[in-house]
């Protein structure tokens, strides 16, 4: 591009409007450069009839200043995480005619062969995928509303602005598109005027449809005497056509023009770098997480839970924990969304009530372990066999809704599948009992407007029991399958002398990956309705090991751990625990956080999106990196984990298609260096400076990989003195 020619003419200016040409020269971007930096100058040129031949004239080009500028295209806001927003406001005014009778311009066609004007002005404008939606949300309103007047389109212009205006109070990059269809006259033209004077100034355009047989000649009059400070808003009459093909959606070409003239009267640039090569886009995503996909789990172990002469839990369960500690609370309220997965084996009512006020208060989205063993009978070895008696269930989530408590999905049983540990059910048994628990579900909830989500198994996965209950159950019953504890939590024993190494070697967190694949390979083959979650995982099984899970070296494991299973396409990642144990987030007896909760849980959960972001790097296996789009913000997050002991790493980050990392080993150091990354991001120049990029950086006090105080940035991490989570 920069190479070809511009043709550029010089005129001498008549006020006649005649204007003379003096002469034409054609110069490519590159040939104009030069001239600036070189101080050369070109001569103008008059094109002449006879002989063919140029006149030199004795005008000359001079290039004081040249200045190059990336001209962003539409699809560049978009691919950049710019949203485009569609409303549509439809005139419910009298003149329409009464809906029910043919000659009304409301009319529905009871056979649907035949689309009433409205329909046919939003089936015209389908060039998103919203007209489906629209004509649903049009046919219901249809139903409701009493037809009267008069029409009016100030108040919904100024509705629309104020969506704009407070999108843009919160630097959303977001730009709305207001569509009106009227049959009416105008009975406001001056408050229209003035309303869409201001909204010029907003990241909004009007496009008006006038159906039916009206004169329209007075709204296209008010329009042209709009003085706004860029065009937005245009009309059309659907009668009107162009070879037979409506003008609607020529009226939308146009939109994609008015979105580049606010976004370039506001120097609003794509959320993303340039560099000397173009503007380039990251947006190949490999994968997608749920909105709060770090989860933290409440068992039910009493005090008296001992193994091995350790007894981690104390007042940890779910029936015992201090619901009336402060830090606790704020603990989860920092997350706005915590899912917290409870395991239960029985609980009082009046504990019912006081957890379910505990967590409406705090904000958390609960799952709810059911007793998937109830009423069975225990055969040879650790099967267990005969049906599962529902009335228990039925009677509990009965009492659960009548008290208005949200229960986001329940959970059928823990470690009941394949081999299992203490108990097993068949697969067969299990997904019949499955199905009964759906239908219990939907008699609960049927008076609700939302449904809880199925939950299961949340035990070992082993390939044929979980494809043969997706196949059993079908589409509908199950929402979610969850497995855990066979390589999610127990892949390394609590009082593995090698449990430090292990954290700490690349091949041996790999291990795991292989699951992960099978894992979403299943639901792939025989259950695509249904998410995979990682319902239980603490790294190291009998409650965690101690002096190491709940230490700043967890982390490295943790981190990992969220970054793979969600780059598998794993939707929700379950710790285990919240609190008890040794690989509890918080203290048991103080609640105060662990480091895992600090960068592991928290900062993942307020820095990570959905989107995950492929991502190839040249470096050494002890580098590990995942990406994801920005949460709350366009850009993208980077999450890059050292697991080197002398390896420092300097890294370059391009911006592609994918996610480009180019790693150099620069020296060898302490430790303690080396968790000190350094990021550079490649082609980060932008046209009006540079790119903002934040650093977390996260290193344990004194260097010390077992030390219970994380230090971000240099900070220690600790609740404030008024008891609050830190700013992070």
């Amino acid at each position: 591009m920069q190479d070809t020619p511009l043709v550029i003419e010089c005129f001498d200016f008549k006020t006649s409007g005649n204007h003379e040409l003096i002469g034409m020269t054609e110069k490519s971007v590159v040939e104009l450069e030069r001239l600036c930096l070189q101080k050369e100058v070109a001569n103008f040129v008059y094109p002449t009839r006879s002989h063919g031949g140029n006149k030199v004239l004795k005008g000359q080009l001079i290039v004081d200043c040249f200045v190059e500028k990336s001209q962003y295209s539409f699809l560049d806001y978009i691919s950049s995480g710019f949203e485009l927003n569609f409303m549509v406001a439809v005139d419910f005014t009298a003149s329409n005619g009464v809906p029910r009778r043919p000659s009304s311009l409301h009319h529905i066609d009871p056979s649907s062969r035949v689309l009433n004007s409205y329909q046919q002005a939003i089936m015209e404008s389908r060039r998103g995928c919203w007209s489906k939606g629209i004509m649903a949300a049009y046919a219901s309103a249809l139903r409701s509303v009493t037809l009267a007047g008069p029409t009016l389109f100030s108040h919904v212009v100024e509705k629309a602005a104020h969506l704009a205006r407070l999108s843009l109070s919160r630097n959303s990059p977001k730009y709305f598109v207001l569509l009106i269809i009227t049959d009416g006259v105008l009975k406001d033209m001056e408050g229209t005027r003035d309303a869409l004077v201001r909204a010029s100034t907003l990241p909004l355009s009007v496009v008006i449809v006038g159906v039916g047989s009206r004169d329209f000649t007075q709204i296209q009059q008010a329009l042209l005497d709009v003085q706004a400070t860029r065009e937005i808003v245009q009309f059309v009459h659907m009668k009107e056509t162009n070879g037979g093909v409506s003008v609607v959606q020529p009226l939308l070409d146009e939109l994609p023009g008015q979105f580049l003239s606010y976004v370039r009267s506001r120097k609003i640039n794509p959320q993303h770098g340039t560099n000397h090569q173009g503007y380039r886009r990251c947006t190949r995503r490999i994968a997608e997480i749920d909105e709060n996909f770090v989860c933290a789990t409440l068992d039910w172990w009493p005090p008296e839970k001992c193994n091995y002469d350790q007894c981690p839990w104390g007042y940890a369960s779910l029936i015992n924990l201090n619901l009336s500690s402060p830090l606790l609370a704020k603990a989860i309220q920092a997350f706005k969304t915590l899912r917290i997965r409870i395991g239960c084996l029985y609980i009082y009512i009046k504990r019912w009530d006081e957890v379910n006020h505990f967590f409406n208060a705090t904000g958390a989205i609960v799952t709810f372990g059911l007793n998937a063993l109830y009423e069975r009978v225990k055969l040879s070895g650790n099967a267990w066999g005969g049906a599962w008696d529902h009335i228990n269930t039925q009677d509990f989530m009965n009492y659960t809704v009548s008290k208005g408590d949200a229960i986001d999905s329940w959970e059928f049983g823990n470690e009941l599948s394949g081999s299992g540990t203490g108990a097993r059910v068949n697969v067969e048994l299990y997904g019949k009992d499955l199905i009964v628990l759906k239908d219990v579900i939907k008699n609960a909830y049927k008076d609700s407007r939302s449904k809880p989500l199925v939950v299961a198994p949340g035990g070992f996965y082993e390939e044929k029991w979980y494809s043969e209950l997706l196949r059993l159950t079908g589409p509908g019953v199950l929402d979610v399958l969850t497995p855990d504890s066979s390589y999610i939590q127990s892949w390394c024993r609590w009082n593995d002398p090698k449990l430090v190494n292990r954290i700490l070697d690349p091949n041996y967190l790999s291990g795991i990956t292989g699951i992960f694949v099978n894992v979403n390979r299943t639901i792939q083959e025989h259950g695509p309705w249904a998410a995979a979650w990682a319902g239980e995982a603490g790294g190291a099984f009998v409650s965690g090991g101690r002096l190491v899970s709940e230490t700043f070296i967890n982390c490295f494991w943790y981190l990992d751990q969220l970054g793979m299973s969600s780059k598998h396409n794993t939707k929700v990642y379950c710790r285990q625990a919240l609190v008890g144990g040794f690989y509890g987030l918080l203290e048991k007896e103080t609640f105060v956080p662990n480091p895992d909760y600090y960068y592991s849980a928290l900062l993942w959960h307020r820095l990570m999106g959905k989107g995950v972001l492929g991502v190839q790097t040249n470096a050494s296996e002890y580098l590990r990196a995942y990406v994801h789009c920005s949460k709350g913000r366009a850009g993208i997050t980077i999450l890059l984990i050292n697991l080197s002991k002398q390896t420092k790493f300097t890294v370059g980050v391009c911006n592609g298609v994918k996610v480009v990392l180019q790693a150099d080993i620069m020296k060898r150091k302490s430790f303690l260096e080396t968790i000190e990354t350094k990021v550079s991001r490649a082609g980060n120049k932008a046209l009006d400076g540079y790119l903002n990029r934040e650093e977390y950086h996260l290193s344990p006090k004194d260097g010390d990989l077992r030390s219970k105080i994380m230090l971000l940035n240099g900070n220690p991490l600790a609740p404030t003195v008024t008891g609050d989570i830190p700013n992070l």
